[in-house]
């Protein structure tokens, strides 16, 4: 089994989707790694959840209407891996309701549809080794009403909105230091675990398609209508 390198943090961000009505959580995870490499000083996962949020903060206005009102970021939880992938040690930032919060105003197309971002360590449609383990996706949703076009397709623009609001994020996240008081910078990676590598996210991409979570909806019950055909 592959060793997962040391100082590797997951970022866990976690949605409430309208609650009283689906009652479900959404969740995106990526992975940080200290830019010092395996060798630099342990990671504080609690400084690192706290950052992200006032990151996710300063650039929420550039994504906030992807998401239907209705839908927002409730907490922010971090973790620090092992070699074989278990945390050791966790961090979590709970966000006031509202701060994070979906701005779209159009009602919402149904939580399992989402839009990916992808994560690459290399260009899109260029050559590399091992490509599988060198990209990512973050489904994201659910996703407001007014993104699909007459055809059933993610607007291209919208989408080019969502990839420039999401590099604005991750690049300032990319500054985040490993510790309050430090300056060894955490960085966004790709982390492989059949490699049992990172790779540093260079580019992001987002396509037309939408894309499924179908467990977005398996816990919330189904409401029903049915009829009774007359007997003949």
């Amino acid at each position: 089994m592959a060793v997962i390198p040391n100082n590797v943090v997951r970022v866990s961000l976690l949605f409430s989707v309208f609650p009283g009505d689906w009652d479900e959580l959404s969740m995106n995870t990526f992975h940080l790694q200290q830019q010092a490499g395996p060798s630099g000083p342990v990671p504080d996962v609690q400084y690192i959840a706290d950052q992200v949020a006032a990151k996710l903060t300063a650039h929420w206005s550039l994504i906030n209407t992807f998401y239907p009102s209705g839908v927002q970021i409730t907490a922010i939880k971090t973790y620090l891996l092992d070699a074989t992938g278990h945390s050791t040690a966790e961090g979590t930032h709970a966000v006031p309701g509202g701060t994070l919060s979906g701005g779209g105003t159009s009602g919402s197309l149904p939580p399992e549809v989402a839009v990916a971002l992808s994560l690459y360590s290399y260009p899109p449609g260029g050559f590399a080794t091992q490509k599988g383990r060198k990209r990512g996706r973050l489904f994201l949703g659910p996703v407001n009403a007014n993104w699909a076009t007459t055809t059933g397709r993610v607007n291209l623009s919208d989408a080019g909105d969502l990839v420039a609001g999401w590099k604005a994020i991750f690049d300032d996240i990319n500054t985040i230091e490993s510790a309050a008081g430090r300056t060894d910078p955490m960085g966004l990676v790709i982390l492989s675990r059949t490699g049992g590598a990172t790779y540093q996210v260079l580019h992001l991409r987002c396509d037309d398609h939408f894309d499924a979570q179908r467990r977005r909806q398996h816990q919330a019950p189904a409401g029903t209508r049915s009829s009774d055909l007359v007997p003949w």
